[in-house]
């Protein structure tokens, strides 16, 4: 018997330094063939892109799928099974996004299109109308930063101001249009999507059930109920913020088209559109937003830009104080501080899809940190509120004697 157990530790550690040298060599191929790995990887992804989008889809899609269930077919349709309410909800969702879809591509983008040609057309219009008004200004109060230079050669000077911004578009140009090219021909993979997406959410519970069925067969039960405790923590961090602020997006851009056509100020569906969008980024949405608007909106109507920059400081501010949080409440759990961090460094890290998304990734890591702490701390007996330790009055004795863990 002794001689059995020697064996299998023996074994065992024998499995554990055949896993650790293949571990090292994996690493040292890939630290030497990196290129040809993220290639490989990349190439992956393009690939599985079409299933992982339409996975991301049918997870925007199925809250709704659950409120209009709740609030329409099961009050229409009491007597049919859930299986059938189920579908009809599935079916009715679809036709609404549809419907959003078709109004954009069909009404919506038309308008932010030409309103895009029509503002780049009149940059020479615009070069005069600065070249006009520095003229003016340098006349009215004696500037005399202008003196010994004619409104031409002012005018050339604003042009050319504008010109650099041109160019600059224009050098990105070749990368646009092979974007615009690429968005062409992703339009079978994005059909792909949708037809995917409407499988998963049909199926969801089929889904479910596969997934925890391997969880068990791989990890002990107290595993798996923490697994799925984090999922569910993703769930409701991702699935809350995400839709809540996208929610908040719509009202904030329908709000600020109705007020600038109340009010009279140009460019309505462009910059409701570009201030809807940004405000899916926390905290920086506004100005993101907000001030390339104001600029624009100074070249078409300089009087009009004032109106509109105190009309988005209103609108911000009722978003920031009022509606926000009326829809997205304290889903996150975090302090302002740690939102602007998460927005500063993913945003830094991976762009603007890092800076709508990094704040609820960075919540779960927080939220997941926070209950390791707390856990460690419960089993060194020791308090879990911060104040505490903030204050000086928990001070662990040297001697004092750790629980057996």
């Amino acid at each position: 018997m002794a001689r059995r157990r020697l064996n299998r530790g023996y074994l065992e550690i024998s499995l554990y330094l055949a896993l650790t040298v293949c571990i090292g060599i994996t690493f040292t191929y890939l630290l030497f063939n990196s290129a040809g790995f993220f290639a490989g990887v990349a190439k992956v992804l393009r690939v599985v892109r079409p299933i992982l989008v339409g996975f991301f889809l049918a997870y925007l899609l199925l809250p709704i799928v659950r409120r209009v269930r709740r609030h329409v077919v099961s009050k229409v349709a009491k007597n049919m099974s859930d299986r059938g309410q189920y579908i009809w909800s599935v079916f009715l969702t679809y036709v609404l996004f549809l419907a959003l879809v078709y109004a954009f591509v069909y009404f919506l983008l038309p308008q932010i299109v030409n309103s895009l040609i029509d503002n780049v057309r009149n940059i020479s219009k615009y070069s005069e109308l600065i070249a006009s008004k520095m003229m003016e200004l340098d006349e009215r109060y004696s500037i005399s930063t202008l003196s010994g230079y004619t409104r031409e050669e002012v005018r050339r000077w604003a042009a050319g101001l504008l010109g650099n911004g041109i160019q600059w578009i224009n050098s990105r140009m070749p990368g646009l249009l092979a974007q615009a090219f690429s968005i062409a021909n992703s339009m079978f993979n994005a059909l792909i999507s949708f037809v995917i997406s409407i499988y998963v959410i049909l199926d969801k519970d089929t889904f479910k059930g596969q997934f925890k069925r391997m969880l068990y067969a791989l990890f002990r039960p107290e595993t798996v109920e923490n697994i799925l405790r984090v999922i569910k923590d993703v769930d409701r961090m991702f699935g809350g913020f995400i839709a809540g602020k996208f929610i908040d997006s719509v009202i904030i851009g329908l709000l600020c088209f109705i007020l600038m056509k109340f009010l009279r100020i140009p460019e309505a569906t462009l910059v409701s559109t570009i201030v809807g969008v940004t405000n899916m980024i926390p905290t920086f949405g506004p100005f993101i937003g907000g001030v390339p608007c104001v600029i624009l909106m100074i070249f078409v109507d300089y009087r009009a830009a004032l109106t509109l920059a105190i009309m988005l400081v209103a609108l911000q501010q009722f978003d920031g104080n009022i509606l926000g949080p009326k829809i997205l409440g304290d889903s996150l759990g975090i302090s302002a501080f740690w939102v602007v961090f998460a927005v500063v460094f993913f945003g830094g890290v991976f762009g603007i899809w890092g800076m709508i998304f990094g704040v609820p990734t960075f919540a779960v890591i927080y939220k997941e940190l926070g209950d390791l702490i707390n856990y460690l701390l419960r089993k060194k007996q020791y308090p879990l509120s911060s104040e505490a330790y903030a204050t000086g009055d928990f001070v662990p004795s040297p001697s004092e004697e750790q629980p057996q863990e």
